[in-house]
């Protein structure tokens, strides 16, 4: 979930190299959870600013959703904010990564984020 143009340009193209990654992209709050509607993603990447309400109210949402409640939330945000990685992680996310500047930094950042909780992390269905 991205509302930045640019960094959303920068993840689509980053998990290209992703054979297995089928990436739905969206916008705001509001289409974030119109997409989860209707197919339940693997993994959430998120970005704290989006319109129609902040990251955290969305990681409380997918949390309080039976088809999202176990889908890994990584928040892959700008801010450095302790208070940001505490009440994210609070609110159900399963890890916090602070966004590069750097591209090559962005997306070595997010590939590992993706390829561990896609590839060695596997959720188990019912919580445990």
């Amino acid at each position: 979930m991205e509302d930045n143009p640019a960094d959303a340009r920068l993840v689509r193209e980053h998990l290209r190299g992703f054979d297995w990654a089928d990436l739905v992209l969206a916008g705001s709050r509001d289409e974030a959870l119109r997409c989860v509607e209707q197919r339940v993603p693997e993994l959430v990447l998120l970005d704290l600013s989006l319109p129609g309400g902040n990251g955290m109210h969305l990681i409380r949402d997918l949390r309080h959703t039976d088809r999202t409640r176990y889908t890994p939330i990584v928040v892959f945000s700008g801010s450095s904010r302790p208070s940001d990685v505490h009440l994210c992680l609070s609110a159900g996310a399963s890890a916090f990564v602070r966004k590069p500047g750097d591209p090559d930094a962005y997306r070595r950042a997010l590939e590992t984020a993706v390829s561990f909780w896609c590839v060695v992390a596997e959720p188990s269905p019912n919580g445990g």
